[in-house]
């Protein structure tokens, strides 16, 4: 069964959908009348993709109740959602309530130690990004060796990292809030520095927007 996903950005433009986002506070994955669960027939009633638990993925979900995708499980995954999030939240197959507090993708727990992830994206990771710049004034990235940016385990494009950030500065001054509030902070690996070459020019562009407009910017 072919789920077709609603565009983000309706025909009147972007800032329309950013209104729209706000307005409703929505995460990744957000299903206001709880998790899409038949219990009556026990299975998921969207489309999505079954896993067994590992050993390691067993005791990661009874302690932290997140599940780490296998390097297996992963590919599977990214090759239907490119950038699909190598970590994700994990919730039980008997939750009966919203899940809109919950930021990012998650999985639900199944009965024998299995879980089902979420084969469709209805939100853009631009758009999360920008949202979160509205909210917040703050925005908390990691980078890899190779300079890749993720926000919430999720891969950010770099070109769209670069576009998304002013526009959530100028929504956030919109709403008349104090520029100083405004913050980035960059994880990056251990044993590099900012000044790593395969990071260093992408640091400072970043850190740059948040320092022109006064700003604070963090390398962790």
């Amino acid at each position: 069964m072919k789920t077709d996903l609603i565009p983000l950005f309706p025909p009147e433009g972007p800032m329309l959908a950013l209104a729209l986002l706000v307005a409703i506070g929505l995460p990744a994955v957000s299903h206001a009348d709880g998790i899409p669960y038949d219990r009556k027939n026990n299975r998921i009633t969207t489309e999505h993709t079954l896993f067994s638990m590992t050993p390691d993925q067993v005791e990661e979900a009874e302690a932290l109740r997140t599940i780490t995708l296998t390097k297996k499980q992963w590919a599977t995954m990214r090759e239907k959602v490119p950038g699909y999030p190598k970590r994700l939240t994990l919730i039980s197959h008997r939750h009966n309530d919203c899940t809109c507090g919950i930021t990012g993708y998650y999985a639900i727990w199944l009965p024998e130690n299995q879980f089902g992830v979420f084969d469709g994206v209805p939100t853009r990771i631009d758009a999360l990004v920008r949202n979160r710049m509205y909210h917040e004034g703050a925005l908390s990235v990691t980078m890899d060796a190779r300079g890749q940016f993720y926000f919430n385990g999720q891969l950010v494009p770099y070109p769209s990292l670069k576009k998304q950030i002013p526009a959530g500065i100028e929504a956030w001054k919109e709403k008349g809030e104090e520029v100083h509030h405004l913050s980035v902070a960059i994880s990056i690996p251990a044993g590099m520095t900012e000044k790593s070459v395969t990071l260093a020019t992408r640091i400072r562009e970043i850190r740059a927007l948040f320092d022109e407009v006064g700003g604070s910017s963090w390398v962790l």
